[in-house]
Formats: structure tokens, sequence, C-alpha cells
């Protein structure tokens, strides 16, 4: 609706509520009076005092000049002051009263039909300034949409084009001239071919899609397609498109929403092409961990095999070797004993070196016959409460604990599973390692925490000359010693045992470096199910 076309409306509308005003105010009372009374004394001007003209012509005319310029009110006020003035002054009811009642009764008729005039008139009026009212209002708020809907597709961050029904342009707004480059005046008038808006070969695909939307057949989605700009370049653009029709229903115009998609385009594709590359890839480092892990199999069963093989070995070799060896002892004392005291003391020496290189050979033989047997033999896995493992591993070291004068403190400690003749090896070496190397009077501290849902962490500590943390692996390996025999006794064995013990079970052992009060052994085993 053209804004002339409103402010006319408004002032259609501003000139009935003017009307209505004077209609409802006292201005009928005044109009009613000035122009009864105007006929009245025209009346007594043209007519002597006892004429016989009738005035009633006369005041009609002024009831229907009030109830033009007054409405109905006015109107009724005027015929009753005419009707009275007219019986008044102008009717003769003592010598005519005949006559002059049947004037009365006409002039009644034809004031009631100028009322009953003025007030459908007036009805009219009323429902004319209503009717221009509403479509004010009507025209007022179509007018603010419009100027809405204008200044959003001007400042839109859409490209905004508007096609009529021959596909020629007839609105190039929003940032259509910012994407593609073309102003205003270069697009309007032209067609959707003599723009080269859309390539060439896009231009059946994008028809057909028109022509769907055009019989009546909602899209799927936006129009997607290749666009060319002023410059030559190419956008992938995606472009939302409506119907504009007329209050008939037919085809005003072809409003038409895009925007640049080329870069989100271009990242997709390349995101697509990332992924199969990388599908790729993982599909490549997949093939190379399953024959990775084929030849670790391969490898591992190889090595369990060996380890078997060493373990038989060892303890073929320990067992076999225990006879001969018994066989040399039992010679060289009877050797000692006949011809000790002829050989003399020089030989006698000798005959020592070598009972104590036996002795030491029965003793690394029996320590590798030990370490052998870890894990086999010991029985199935069961629920071991290590408080009970504890007492037995302390009954064993009664001598030298009580030789020593230990103290052994120990937290409640928790059920695992285990095997029980390695569980209390375990307990009995890693005490005996802390009485071996603590002073008088030792300490030797037991604790257990809860590091995780899967593992207890069980902690020895002691006071003694601790291990320096160079050598806190070396300290594990079998038949590995850090002092002389002369300083303290055994064969290096313990912890290779106390560590086969704990990985047979799932855990593993080391030394705690942070520890400087002596020496911490730390190991954990799994929890499992011990309810």
């Amino acid at each position: 609706m053209s804004l002339e076309r409103s402010r006319a409306s408004e002032e259609m509308g501003d000139y009935g509520s003017w009307v209505m005003r004077w209609r409802e105010g006292a201005a009928p009372w005044l109009v009613a009076i000035g122009a009864v009374g105007l006929v009245f004394v025209l009346k007594l001007a043209i007519r002597p005092a006892n004429g016989e003209a009738t005035p009633f012509l006369l005041f009609i005319s002024a009831i229907l000049v009030t109830a033009v310029l007054s409405g109905f009110r006015g109107a009724a006020v005027a015929s009753v002051l005419s009707a009275v003035l007219a019986a008044t002054f102008f009717l003769d009811w003592r010598g005519a009263p005949a006559t002059s009642s049947l004037r009365m009764l006409m002039f009644t008729l034809e004031a009631g039909i100028v009322l009953a005039l003025a007030r459908v008139a007036e009805r009219a009026l009323k429902e004319r300034r209503e009717a221009v009212g509403q479509l004010r209002e009507e025209e007022r708020g179509l007018w603010e949409a419009n100027q809405r809907l204008s200044k959003q597709l001007v400042n839109s961050p859409l490209a905004v084009a508007e096609w009529d029904s021959e596909f020629r342009c007839i609105l190039w707004g929003g940032r259509a001239e910012e994407i593609f480059g073309w102003s205003p005046e270069e697009m309007l008038g032209k067609s959707v071919i003599e723009t080269g808006l859309v390539v060439p070969d896009d231009l059946e695909s994008v028809g057909g899609l028109m022509q769907q939307l055009l019989n009546g057949q909602p899209l799927d989605g936006p129009l997607v397609h290749r666009n060319r700009t002023k410059d030559g370049r190419e956008l992938i653009c995606e472009w939302y498109t409506s119907l504009l029709l007329t209050e008939e229903g037919k085809l005003s115009s072809i409003l038409s929403l895009g925007h640049d998609t080329t870069a989100r385009v271009n990242a997709e594709r390349e995101l697509a092409e990332l992924a199969r590359e990388l599908e790729r890839r993982v599909e490549e480092r997949t093939t190379a961990l399953e024959k990775l892990n084929a030849e670790l199999r391969v490898r591992e069963e190889a090595l369990e095999r060996s380890n078997r093989e060493l373990e038989n070995f060892a303890y073929v070799a320990s067992h076999d070797l225990q006879e001969p060896l018994r066989m040399v002892g039992s010679f060289t004392q009877l050797l000692s004993k006949r011809y000790g005291a002829k050989l003399g003391p020089e030989a006698d020496e000798f005959i020592g070196f070598a009972l104590e290189g036996v002795r030491r050979m029965q003793t690394l033989i029996q320590d590798l016959l030990t370490f052998s047997r870890v894990g086999r033999g010991d029985g199935e896995m069961t629920r071991l409460e290590l408080s009970e493992i504890l007492d037995e591993a302390i009954s064993a070291l009664r001598m030298p604990i009580e030789e020593r004068a230990a103290k052994i403190e120990a937290d409640p400690l928790p059920a695992v599973f285990g095997r029980k003749s390695a569980m209390v090896q375990l307990f009995q070496n890693l005490i005996g390692n802390s009485l071996k190397f603590s002073r008088e009077r030792p300490v030797i501290r037991i604790r257990v925490e809860e590091v995780d849902s899967a593992f207890w962490t069980f902690s020895f500590e002691d006071e003694g000359i601790g291990i320096e943390p160079r050598f806190a692996d070396r300290v594990f390996a079998i038949f590995q010693r850090l002092h002389t025999r002369e300083e303290y006794e055994g064969t290096g064995i313990g912890l290779a045992i106390c560590r086969k013990i704990v990985e047979l079970h799932g855990g593993r052992i080391w030394i705690d470096p942070e520890y400087d009060r002596g020496a911490r052994f730390r190991f954990t085993l799994p929890k499992g199910d011990t309810d």
C-alpha cells in the first residue's frame, strides 16, 4: 500500500472523527435553535401577523439543514421547536381546528420522515467512520511491515534477489553486490541467463528445480549450485527461494535469499579427504600392528618355551649336580681325616678351601633349585589372608628375630588370591633381607595402601644400610651381590625369587628411591574377587 493512500485514509478518518465529535457535543442544540429561529424570523418578516400562508415548508427546510449539519439529535430538537412554534403562532385552532390538526399531522409525518432519514444517514456515517478507521489501521500495519521488511532486506547478511514471472531481476540488495560484484543498476531488468549469474552447466538443473517450485511442489531444501561473479570466479551458493503470490493466488514474483558456501564446502571436502586419508593410514597401521602382534605372539611363545626349558634345565642341573658335589665333598673330608696330618699344614689349608668351595657350591645349587621351583608345584591359586601368611613367615624366622631383638609392625593386611607357599617365601625373604642388613633392635614396618581399584600396594621398610638408587635394578637379578661374603652372607638370590613370585602373581616390585632412612621395598598384587 502506498504512503499517499495511507495518508489519505488517515485524513478521511480524522474528518469523520471531527464530524462525530461535533455532533456529540452542544452543537446540535445551537444549530437547531439557530435554523428554526432564522426560519421563524423570516416567516414573520414576509407574512402579516394574521397571514394564512403555512410555515411548514420553511420549518421542514430548517429540520433538513439541521439534520445535515448536526445529525439526528439536532434534527430532533429542530422538529420539536418547529412544531411548537408552528402550533403556537401559525395555526388557527379556534377558527379552523380541523384544518390545523390536519396540517399539524402532515408536518409531524414529514418531520418524522426527515428524522428517520437523519438516523439512517448518521448510522451509515458511523459505520463508514469505523470502516475507514479499521482500514486505516490495517493499511498502517501493512505499511509498517513493508518498511520493516524493506530494511531487513537491505541490511540482510544474505544476498537478496527478486525475480518477476519471466525471471527478470526486479530487486538486487542485501550483500548481493558484495558477494557477486554486480551493482543493482547492472542487474535490474535482466534475466537470469543475461546476467550470467548461474554457471551455464548448472542452468538446466536450476531451471528444473524452479519449474518444480512453480508447479507447487516444495523443494527438499535450498537450491545449491554454482554461481559466477563479475570478475569470473565461481562460487558455490545456497539459495532459499519462495513464491510471492497476489490476492488472487497468481504469481507476483520470486524472492531468493542466498549466501556463499564455497569456504564451507571446500572445508567439508578437505575434511572428507582427510578422513579418507586417516582411514587409509589407520588401515595400514592396523595391518602393521596385526603383523607385529603376530610376530610378538610367535616370539612370546618362543620365549615361554625358552623360559620353560631354562627352568627345566636349572631344575635338572641343580638336582643332578648335588650327587657328584656330595661325592666330592665326602671324598675331600675323607682325605682330610686320613692324610691331613701326613700332608702338612699347607695341604690342610688347601683341603679346607676345597671343602668351603663345596659348601658354597651346594648352597648355590640349593638356591638355584629353589629359584627354579618358584611357580612349579606351588598348588592352585586360592584366597589367602596375608595376615596369616605374615604369621607363618615370622614363625619361620623366629630365631633370627629373637637374636636381633627385632620388632615387626604391620597394618591390617587384606586378602588376595595367590599360591600360599610362594607368598610365605615372599614375606620371609623380604623380612629376612631387612634383618640381614639392619643394625641391632631393628624395626621392620609393613604398610599397605589402596592406590587404585585394581591393585594393593605393599611396603616393607627397615632402618638398615639402604640401597643406592643406581643398584635399584641390579639387586633383583639372580646371584647379584652388592657386598662381599665376608661382610654379609648369602648368594644374592633372595630378591630375585621375590621378583619372580610377584610377577607370577601379576604384580611388580621395586625399591623406593625417595626413602632415605634405610630400604623400602614396594610391590603390588591384584585385588581380584576375594569376597
